[in-house]
């Protein structure tokens, strides 16, 4: 589950694994404080998730272990 507060308006979420590789692109509405990530296909390890709009440029780690 991934938490962001303060959005003005709608961003972009995309998800990189270490090697700079995008597996996942999604949208979060300004309106939406919590954003379900789901992770069943991705191999276990490290990634990182950067959440962009016009004003905002947030870099997040989600880290996938089973």
């Amino acid at each position: 589950m991934l938490r962001v507060e303060g959005l003005n308006e709608d961003a972009l979420v995309r998800i990189y694994d270490l090697t700079g590789r995008l597996v996942k692109t999604l949208e979060l509405n300004s309106d939406q404080k919590e954003l379900e990530i789901d992770v069943q296909n991705f191999a276990k390890g490290v990634y990182n998730i950067r959440i962009t709009n016009s004003s905002i440029n947030i870099t997040k780690k989600l880290v996938v272990n089973r």
